[in-house]
């Protein structure tokens, strides 16, 4: 996959990669909770005061200065290794001297003669016998050098428990989060890899080389958006109104007179794209002609409630004014050719010359002509129609169409069409749509700057 895919799948899939860490997170912790850390390891703290008086001199600022280098020496002293080695020939291990040193520290009680002598030990009598003996220590090598001063044992603590340092817990917690949010990445990846299904339309894009004219809600198929109740049929419609909006502006003029639409394989939603956006032009003040060139399979006249009697095959065969053959749809500017009935000969009658001569007659009465298509991959009928089209523009099924169809729909009309006008996305994910439905409320009363919105 090339970087913009990376984008779209990580735009599409955020919730899952989101979600992925949050329940990895979760399940740690309930793991902790069921299964707890036996192993920590458990400590206590006693701690002995130690009073420090120095020599008086009869010279209050030089008994201060005094007094407060001594009781620091002395703290960094009970701290130092001569007391740890004391202790360890008391307790009878001088090769852990070290190992008692790190259990002892010792600090100056702020604005006081007093030296906080602490002990850590993995029983409270280890740790009040450590905290004292740490203090008596010091007591007997100051005695015992005649070191400045006068020490005393003021007082004892007894000894408190001490929660475990979890000093890793934040590392923990971060790397569970990272594992999950990799592990829900690799599996959105495994899947976007394992299918080659159109799913957003920046797949589209990338597939076909061309550019996203719209995104199309998923809603009724073979309807027309503007006269469905609800939300959904409200979000369609507006999303032809954006299309006709994209169409107009991805032209250096105005909108091609004759515009066809066709999607890769049955069922990408080209003929109900076709008659909304046909619908959509209507609502803007243009006069269309929809024409339904599937003579192979009509449909267009079912969404309109029309009979498909006499329509483009009998233009086709006849002399007669093609104006003999549209009906009225119930929309003001719009008119329908219907296909005329399942024809064997579709594509003799697409290739003779009165269909040229149907496609003058229309652009001359009509502002635009919409012409829908069967499927480029399925018949030639596409091709032929495209070489008579102003511009093409391929519709394609999100989580239907292959991203090898619709590069493989392109090519093929690319070769016919005079303009590869772009891709419409069909049937966009529920996700999009009510990211969209979310920000209604911001351009719902806004006003339109042009009749083309």
């Amino acid at each position: 996959m090339d970087a913009s895919r990376y984008l779209a799948v990580t735009r599409r899939w955020g919730w899952l990669l989101v979600l992925g860490a949050v329940f990895s997170l979760a399940t740690y912790g309930v793991a902790m909770r069921l299964f707890p850390d036996d192993e920590a390891p458990v400590r206590f703290e006693a701690s002995a005061l130690v009073l420090v008086a120095a020599d008086q001199d009869g010279t209050s600022t030089t008994t201060d200065n005094t007094q407060y280098a001594l009781t620091s020496t002395y703290a960094e002293m009970i701290g130092g290794r001569a007391v740890a080695e004391r202790l360890a020939a008391l307790f009878g291990t001088p090769e852990e001297t070290a190992a008692i040193r790190a259990q002892i520290s010792s600090e100056v009680i702020p604005s006081t003669q007093l030296v906080r002598v602490v002990a850590s030990g993995a029983h409270p009598e280890e740790a009040t016998t450590l905290a004292q003996s740490a203090a008596s220590a010091f007591i007997a090598m100051h005695d015992e050098r005649g070191m400045p001063g006068s020490v005393f044992l003021s007082d004892t603590e007894a000894a408190a428990l001490v929660a475990p340092p979890n000093d890793s817990l934040m590392l923990d917690v971060l790397i569970v989060l990272l594992g999950g949010f990799l592990a829900a990445g690799a599996i959105v990846l495994a899947f976007e890899c394992l299918t080659d299904r159109i799913r957003a339309g920046e797949d589209a894009a990338s597939a076909v080389g061309l550019s996203v004219l719209g995104t199309i809600p998923r809603w009724n198929a073979m309807s027309l958006a503007l006269s469905t109740d609800g939300d959904r049929g409200e979000d369609a419609e507006e999303a032809y109104r954006d299309l006709r909006t994209s169409i107009a502006l991805s032209t250096l003029h105005d909108i091609p007179s004759t515009l066809l639409f066709t999607g890769p394989g049955v069922g990408a939603g080209a003929s109900t794209t076709a008659a909304n956006y046909a619908a959509a032009l209507a609502q803007a003040g243009r006069s269309v002609a929809l024409v339904d060139a599937d003579m192979r399979v009509p449909s267009l006249h079912r969404m309109f409630g029309l009979e498909d009697g006499n329509g483009l095959a009998q233009a086709l065969m006849s002399e007669t004014d093609v104006d003999s053959f549209m009906q009225t749809t119930g929309i003001d500017g719009l008119a329908l050719l219907s296909a005329g009935g399942p024809q064997a000969n579709a594509p003799e009658l697409i290739a003779s010359s009165r269909f040229g001569d149907v496609l003058v007659a229309l652009e001359e009465r009509y502002d635009v002509v919409i012409i829908d298509a069967p499927p480029a991959l399925v018949v030639t009928d596409a091709t032929l129609v495209a070489a008579q089209c102003d511009a093409t523009i391929i519709v394609v099924r999100a989580d239907e169409s292959t991203r090898t169809e619709a590069a493989a729909a392109v090519m093929a009309m690319r070769r016919a069409s005079r303009m590869m006008l772009g891709v419409v996305l069909n049937a966009e994910p529920s996700g999009a749509l009510a990211f969209r439905r979310g920000l209604r409320p911001l351009v719902r009363g806004r006003k339109r700057a042009s009749a083309m919105r």
